[in-house]
């Protein structure tokens, strides 16, 4: 049987896929590179909130993929020491 998890990794190995897929989905490079560096560093994302001073739910939605806030995953990145993206689709002026 075909996980959610197995298809997304072949689409994702087409460039062309992966390219709309940055472009579209809020779940980007830099989220993902986030999400494992606390993992590898066992924090939650509340106690990465607390850390910042953000709100937690705001934390929170980034991490379940509900809302992407391209201001806080700037923030959140340079925090870990990871380069925050170049540019986003999801940027709000």
């Amino acid at each position: 049987m075909r996980t959610l998890k197995s298809i997304m990794r072949e689409r994702l190995a087409d460039p062309d896929f992966k390219c709309l897929y940055d472009d579209e989905c809020h779940t980007c490079r830099v989220t993902v590179e986030i999400c494992v560096a606390l993992q590898q560093r066992n924090l939650t994302p509340e106690t990465l909130a607390a850390e910042l001073k953000e709100n937690p739910v705001a934390v929170a939605e980034l991490f379940d993929g509900e809302k992407c806030d391209a201001k806080l995953v700037c923030r959140i990145a340079s925090h870990l020491g990871i380069a925050p993206p170049e540019n986003c689709a999801h940027e709000q002026t």
